[in-house]
C-alpha cells in the first residue's frame, strides 16, 4: 500500500499543482472589486454566447439561454447562487450585442457554421 502511493508520487504532485493553481485563481477572483467580476463574468458570456450559437440553430434562442446558464453554473457555481436568473439573462443580453459584432468576423462565422 505505502509503495503504490510512494510510488504515484508524481500523481500526488500534479494533484497538488492543479489544486495550488486553481486556489490561486480562485483567491485572485474574489479579491477583484465587485465591478471587476462582474465584467470579467461577461466577458467570459461573450465566449459562451459564441458557443451557443455554434450548437444551436438559430431558432432557439432560448435554448442558447438555458446552455449558457448550465454552463456559467459549472463555472461560477457560488456566483450563481447569488446572481438571480434575470440578473443573468440581462448580462446574456449586453454580451450578445458584444457577440454579435464578432461573430460578423470571417473567422467567427467559420467557427460557427463548422459545427
Amino acid at each position: 500500500m505505502i509503495n503504490t502511493i510512494i510510488s504515484l508520487w508524481y500523481v500526488w504532485v500534479t494533484l497538488f499543482a492543479i489544486g495550488l493553481v486553481a486556489g490561486y485563481n480562485l483567491d485572485k477572483f474574489i479579491k477583484k472589486p465587485k465591478k471587476e467580476q462582474i465584467e470579467a463574468i461577461k466577458k467570459w458570456l461573450v465566449k459562451a454566447c459564441i458557443e451557443a450559437e455554434a450548437m444551436w440553430d438559430d431558432d432557439t434562442g432560448y435554448m442558447k439561454l438555458l446552455e449558457t446558464y448550465g454552463w456559467f453554473v459549472e463555472k461560477f457555481p457560488a456566483i450563481a447562487t447569488i446572481v438571480s436568473f434575470e440578473t443573468f439573462k440581462s448580462w446574456v443580453d449586453e454580451a450578445l450585442e458584444e457577440a454579435k459584432k464578432l461573430m460578423e468576423e470571417p473567422a467567427v462565422a467559420w467557427y460557427i457554421n463548422k459545427q
